[in-house]
């Protein structure tokens, strides 16, 4: 049997999940999360945790209720082989023989309320490094495979 196993992770940094805000962006102009819609400020929910909505509002005010603990720990990768007996593959003329089966993201361990914590929506700008703005998450992939190898035959 072979197996490898690849664990991914980081720990402290942190996600400016511009998706979040357009999702509880109080402009009153698009849908809102359920969250938001229950908590909001009125005269008799001073204690809200969202502004009340308001047409007037600059998008361009933020608040680090945007900003998210982006830690997180990732299965990466996971392969696991099966080497067949060669007294078994003498007897069909296979000199080696190798079953696998493997998976790419398979298990990821955060508290990020996002897709993946492993994001950067702006690609290579150092300057946009952590932000969420409706980035594809990290597809899981699973693939399996034989590998084998024939005996040279005689002409």
């Amino acid at each position: 049997m072979i197996y490898r196993f690849v664990i991914q992770g980081s720990y402290g940094n942190k996600i400016n999940s511009y998706t979040l805000k357009q999702l509880l962006g109080p402009n009153g102009f698009q849908n809102i999360l359920a969250d938001y819609a229950n908590d909001y400020y009125v005269s008799s929910n001073t204690t809200a945790k969202y502004q009340r909505p308001n047409i007037n509002i600059n998008q361009a005010t933020y608040s680090d209720l945007y900003i998210y603990d982006g830690s997180y720990v990732r299965l990466q990768s996971v392969t696991f082989g099966y080497n067949i007996p060669k007294r078994i593959l003498s007897r069909i003329k296979v000199k080696s023989a190798k079953i696998y089966l493997s998976g790419i993201n398979l298990l990821t361990l955060t508290k990020y309320p996002g897709f993946d914590p492993d994001v950067n929506s702006y690609n290579l700008s150092t300057g946009r490094q952590g932000t969420d703005y409706g980035a594809y998450p990290s597809a899981k992939t699973f693939q399996g495979g034989v590998s084998v190898t024939f005996l040279n035959l005689p002409n």
